[in-house]
């Protein structure tokens, strides 16, 4: 049996295409093509690959939305990124062994997209290829269902919390593993908070917000063991070598307005109004 390969998409032209066809009242993929600045051929593709995922189906010989599809933009609207991941992964069979995938191979580390390829490109009905890894990669991290550590671009799958004794384990030995020595004998002390709240999240697999609050509760319960320092405003410690993907919609009475942006910047912690972008544990902690 033929394996069936993914045609790629952005989940921004997939909530456009779908916003579209609710202030439209119907599919149109030649008025579409026009309003969105693409080639008929490739609007057909997309809607081929919308139908896919079950928001699509054909009555009287046209494209018309389904519930799957509306609960998807109200969920969109209401900015409830865990529900469109739960949508997509009941219905669209390329996020979803995506998705089962990473789950089953339990890893202490992430999966790079080179790691994910070997894992699905056994699959006996789908064609992951380079491209679909890609493409998935991106949807799960916009939905914040995975997560990217922005030194090494590895992914994996995050869960809501970890007890304050493993983050403190951990916080301490991403902190000693960072703290480069520059020259026998001596210590840099001073992390980045960013690369270090990269490496934690990946052991642990939490999100990045967990992480910043669990290093609050630390530095109040460890104070003097511990001491944080802010940066100029021009700072390798404000910067990641790669970009922060996620899902932003910028009007509340527009879904084509939506923004999907790529941050640069990578932020501190704060903590009693004042940004800090670097830390340095002088005693330690457990």
């Amino acid at each position: 049996m033929m394996k069936i390969s993914i045609r790629p998409v952005t989940l921004r032209r997939v909530v456009e295409i779908l916003a579209l066809s609710v202030k439209e009242g119907h599919v149109d993929p030649y008025a579409f093509s026009e309003k969105l600045q693409t080639t008929r051929r490739r609007m057909q593709e997309i809607l081929l690959e919308i139908e896919r995922m079950k928001f699509l189906v054909t009555k009287d010989n046209n494209l018309t939305l389904n519930k799957i599809a509306y609960d998807f933009l109200v969920a969109f609207n209401d900015e409830r990124l865990e529900k469109m991941h739960d949508i997509l992964l009941s219905n669209y069979c390329f996020y979803g062994t995506f998705i089962d995938a990473i789950q089953r191979n339990i890893s202490n580390s992430g999966f790079t997209k080179s790691d994910l390829l070997r894992i699905l490109k056994n699959s006996p009905t789908l064609n992951f290829n380079i491209t679909a890894i890609e493409v998935l990669c991106d949807w799960a991290e916009r939905l914040g269902v995975v997560q990217r550590n922005l030194f090494t671009n590895r992914y994996y799958l995050t869960k809501n919390s970890a007890t304050l004794a493993e983050f403190i384990l951990f916080l301490q030995t991403s902190y000693e593993e960072l703290n480069i020595k520059p020259r026998p004998g001596l210590r840099q002390e001073y992390v980045e908070i960013v690369r270090l709240r990269e490496d934690v999240c990946e052991k642990l697999k939490i999100k990045r917000e967990t992480f910043d609050l669990l290093l609050t509760s630390v530095f109040k319960k460890a104070y003097g063991k511990i001491e944080l320092c802010g940066a100029p405003i021009t700072t390798i410690a404000k910067k990641s070598p790669t970009s922060l993907r996620k899902v932003k919609k910028s009007l509340k009475d527009s879904m084509l307005s939506s923004q999907f942006v790529c941050l640069k910047e990578s932020r501190g912690i704060e903590i009693n109004g004042k940004e800090y972008y670097y830390i340095a544990i002088f005693e330690p902690l457990r």
